[in-house]
């Protein structure tokens, strides 16, 4: 992992530029430790921290939290019903690996008022001709990806969730993530629109990384998830608050979660329960309810530190 990789990762918080600034140190100083202790014959286990991407110029996740969800993120995606766009090069999950960090900017594009992140930063995919709807217009020049492509509709969802691109004749997926101006959405609203409950086949909780999965859980449990998201508001963060999600981050208190779809599609998130916090979009999100109406899910489950103090 080099500085450059941990920079772009970092811009999904924005925090000043001292706290981003011993925050990089820190990371670089484990790295370094690891490094030197292989040397010398050493066995010390490090994992470190990977960010989700999200927009350059405005605060509104914290680290390492995923752009989307829902996508997030960003978010890892594998279409694979016939039904629906498949994935030619299955199976992938680009938002997890620390890799993508190197791929350049996010990949977004502005839509009818809206922010859109591309699936898997820009993963190609081969959509079926009965799940393409009809011609909605042409990407704007002001996106970091696909610029001139033609937007379409698919005929799974409301294009106020997911379009398609078709871009120097490939086919690509992007999210709704965000308001293009960063304005506030009506949560409820936004989750109405991505009308994913009935699809749901069982929901992940992973380690921050997304590396391990801790539990797994049934529908139920899902909609108890779901309905507790559609509850909160968007937070709004102190320099503070941005320390404290930090630091609950690298002591293991932060999960992703991912909701796997009928058509195996993963929609995904991350969570801090224990502070009542949750990535939705591009958006941190709170309600005075969360802390306790997800606790028992997140009780009893460990991952550990991350070296991030």
């Amino acid at each position: 992992m080099n500085k450059n990789k941990l920079n772009k990762s970092l811009d999904l918080i924005q925090p000043t530029k001292e706290q981003k600034e011993r925050m990089l140190k820190n990371i670089l100083e484990q790295v370094e430790v690891n490094k030197t202790n292989k040397e010398n014959n050493y066995t010390k286990e490090i994992n470190i921290m990977t960010y989700s991407k999200s927009k350059s110029k405005k605060i509104k996740q914290w680290v390492g939290v995923a752009a989307s969800l829902m996508v997030v993120a960003g978010i890892g995606m594998i279409w694979k019903q016939s039904n629906i766009p498949t994935n030619p090069n299955e199976p992938q999950n680009a938002i997890e690996s620390p890799a993508n960090c190197e791929n350049g900017p996010r990949k977004i594009m502005n839509y009818e008022g809206y922010r859109y992140a591309f699936i898997n930063d820009g993963t190609e995919f081969e959509i079926k001709e009965n799940s393409l709807g009809q011609k909605l217009g042409n990407v704007s020049k002001d996106a970091t990806f696909g610029a001139g492509g033609t937007i379409y509709s698919l005929n799974e969802y409301n294009s106020e969730f997911r379009v398609a691109i078709n871009f120097e004749g490939k086919f690509y997926i992007a999210q709704n993530v965000a308001k293009s101006d960063d304005s506030a959405i009506d949560i409820k609203d936004y989750f109405n629109k991505m009308g994913i409950n009935d699809r749901i086949t069982k929901v992940e909780i992973l380690d921050h990384m997304g590396t391990k999965v801790l539990k797994t859980l049934d529908k139920d449990a899902a909609n108890i998830l779901i309905n507790s998201f559609k509850q909160t508001k968007i937070a709004e963060l102190s320099n503070e608050n941005y320390e404290a999600i930090a630091n609950a981050q690298s002591t293991g208190k932060s999960y992703k979660i991912s909701f796997v779809l009928e058509d195996g599609t993963k929609v995904e998130n991350y969570i801090i329960p224990s502070m009542g916090y949750v990535s939705i979009g591009d958006y941190t999100c709170t309600s005075e309810t969360l802390q306790q109406q997800v606790s028992d899910i997140f009780e009893g489950l460990v991952q550990e530190n991350l070296p991030f103090n």
